[in-house]
């Protein structure tokens, strides 16, 4: 069922592409790019501050806010 999809889904690309310069058609590519890279890196964040604040005592938070 994966390998269908995949097979249809870059049939539709070379059509698509068919169709497009390929200038106009890297903007589309690098915007799917972008899209697939933002989850990634918001999950990154995520885990970084998890474990930021889970090592915060009272005096390191008063550092923090000092700082800021």
């Amino acid at each position: 069922m994966i390998e269908d999809i995949k097979k249809n889904l870059w049939a539709t690309a070379d059509k698509l592409r068919a169709n497009m310069d390929a200038a106009e058609y890297k903007h589309i590519v690098l915007g799917l790019i972008f899209v697939k890279y933002i989850p990634t890196h918001f999950k990154r964040v995520v885990r970084s501050l998890k474990v930021s604040l889970q090592t915060l005592t009272p005096h390191t938070s008063f550092l923090m806010l000092i700082r800021a």
